[in-house]
């Protein structure tokens, strides 16, 4: 492995199995420390609330939710944690500052509106 470079695995599953593969995904985190192995888990969902959050417009998003276009909260969304300016970002700090030799990115299927979820 490259100085500074985490190795990358993807695992590409359905979005309606989100909530399977999270709980897989946090017995796999914890045999992984109990064998020793230091990881960092960032959830992408979660890491997108906390950008919103940190944004204030998390709260005003729920509220207005079940009545806007959802396009435009979708819209909104990307533009406020964009993936390039500021999730990548956010993760490479996560990293650096931290002595994982493994990185687990899950939340894919919940942060990825399907296309009739969109409408």
């Amino acid at each position: 492995m490259a100085a500074g470079h985490l190795p990358i695995y993807l695992y590409a599953y359905p979005a309606e199995q989100e909530e399977n593969i999270s709980v897989q995904i946090a017995g796999f985190a914890s045999n992984l420390t109990k064998s020793g192995i230091t990881l960092l888990h960032r959830d992408l969902f979660d890491v997108t609330v906390e950008v919103l959050k940190e944004d204030g417009s998390f709260d005003k998003l729920i509220e207005v939710e079940p009545k806007r276009d959802k396009y435009k909260i979708v819209k909104h969304i990307s533009n406020v944690a964009d993936v390039e300016k500021v999730i990548i970002p956010r993760l490479i700090n996560e990293i650096s500052g931290n002595s994982a030799s493994l990185l687990l990115l899950s939340g894919f299927g919940k942060v990825t509106p399907s296309s009739e979820q969109s409408n």
